[in-house]
């Protein structure tokens, strides 16, 4: 019988799963932990950053540098940006093209979404507009997106 939740078959399911599935989880967990502490040093005016799934809106991931920013809304309300893009690409027919990056001007601060893994996941990134310097910020971005995307792509 197979397990809705799960999707896997209760008796193939051992102990010996669970631990290696919560390793593998922990392990991708502190890759992506890593990657972001060392975008937190490299990248002036950052306020947030973090790897979100596309359909739930549900970060896998996230860095806080500054503290009264709500990375959990950022994450939602771009998860709908990023799909009012993808519907608008498919009403224009140009739904084969990708989406490279996504961002968002706004006074006090920018915010980045970069769409990886065939939009199943994004980097979202925000900060301060006083201490953006655009060219190293797209860099950045663009090598987290790599890098994510080795870890997420099992």
């Amino acid at each position: 019988m197979l397990n809705p939740l799960l999707n896997v078959n209760k008796r193939k399911l051992n102990s010996k799963y669970l631990i290696l599935k919560t390793h593998d989880e922990s392990s991708r967990k502190n890759k992506i932990d890593a990657i972001f502490k060392d975008v937190k040093k490299n990248l002036s005016g950052l306020k947030a950053i973090a790897v979100v799934e596309t359909e739930t809106g549900l970060a896998h991931g996230s860095l806080l540098k500054e503290t009264d920013f709500d990375i959990d809304s950022a994450c939602a309300y771009n998860t709908e940006v990023l799909k009012s893009n993808i519907r608008t690409m498919k009403a224009l027919g140009v739904a084969n093209e990708n989406i490279n990056e996504l961002s968002m001007d706004l006074s006090s601060q920018t915010h980045f979404i970069k769409p990886v893994l065939n939009n199943e996941f994004f980097i979202c990134l925000a900060i301060n507009k006083a201490s953006l310097n655009l060219g190293i910020t797209r860099k950045v971005l663009s090598d987290v997106a790599e890098k994510i995307t080795k870890i997420l792509d099992v």
